[in-house]
């Protein structure tokens, strides 16, 4: 008996104490006696980001750096994504704010692409609740509507980016190696 936790955030009880068995690539098996030991037992009642921050905990294993699109605007997502996958960058796409927080594994290493205006939660607040939860990605806002409060109150959250839209593959580009993300 056991504890697999996926990358996902998924967490599920396991009979099986041989971790070839366990479904999915991207998970950890740890055998109940180890689970307990970490108290990675209480995995199964977490939410999904605690799930996650477990799993970091666990594997241990630094990831490759990921870059997330949030936007509520299907269409620039997926332009983001073709244009970034142009010049050899990879991208994920979130189509709202919560799941994006319920959804994706996030590390500080990572950079978010998050647009400000979003009907179920705007960008600063998504800064927020990553840094609550200790993971400090590498942030560019995007937005259409930065007046001077916005942007006050992205500097007092260290923000060091804003893409004001529309923004060229330039500006994308030279936003994007601020943060040194490398080429895949």
């Amino acid at each position: 008996m056991g504890i697999a936790i996926g990358a996902g955030g998924r967490a599920w009880q396991s009979s099986d104490d041989d971790p070839k068995k366990v479904p999915g690539d991207d998970c950890v098996f740890l055998p109940n006696c180890l689970a307990d030991r970490i108290g990675a037992s209480q995995a199964l009642q977490d939410s999904p980001a605690q799930k996650r921050i477990i799993l970091r905990r666990m594997t241990n294993a630094p990831a490759q750096p990921s870059i997330h699109i949030v936007d509520d605007d299907t269409t620039v997502v997926e332009s983001l994504q073709l244009l970034l996958r142009s010049i050899s960058r990879p991208a994920l796409g979130w189509h709202s704010a919560t799941a994006f927080l319920e959804e994706a594994n996030v590390t500080s290493a990572d950079v978010v692409l998050v647009d400000y205006l979003m009907p179920d939660m705007d960008g600063l607040a998504v800064v927020r609740r990553l840094h609550g939860q200790g993971i400090r990605p590498h942030f560019i806002l995007m937005t259409g509507h930065a007046d001077a409060d916005f942007r006050r109150a992205a500097d007092r959250l260290g923000l060091r980016k804003i893409l004001d839209k529309p923004f060229s593959e330039a500006e994308l580009a030279a936003a994007l190696n601020l943060f040194e993300m490398p080429e895949r």
